[in-house]
């Protein structure tokens, strides 16, 4: 995926790739397992206690979690 960050200084967007990937969807204790593999650092990144559907990143440092019941909820990677 490619996506559009603002620069502070040049006079357009600039492109770069999403740095995170999504390892590991632990089910049991409702977490997923995110890492960049370029700087070699992964966190865990709980759900909640709602019944887990689908999650995926959706831009450089969110992580959109889609629960059985319909709702969604995003999540920043690196807060």
């Amino acid at each position: 995926m490619i996506y559009y960050r603002k620069t502070l200084f040049g006079s357009g967007p600039k492109l770069t790739a999403v740095q995170f990937d999504l390892i590991e969807t632990d089910f049991d204790n409702n977490f997923v397992t995110v890492e960049d593999k370029e700087l070699g650092i992964q966190r865990e990144i709980k759900w909640g206690d709602k019944k887990l559907k689908k999650s995926k990143i959706i831009g450089e440092y969110e992580i959109l979690f889609i629960y059985e019941d319909g709702s969604e909820k995003v999540e920043r990677i690196l807060e």
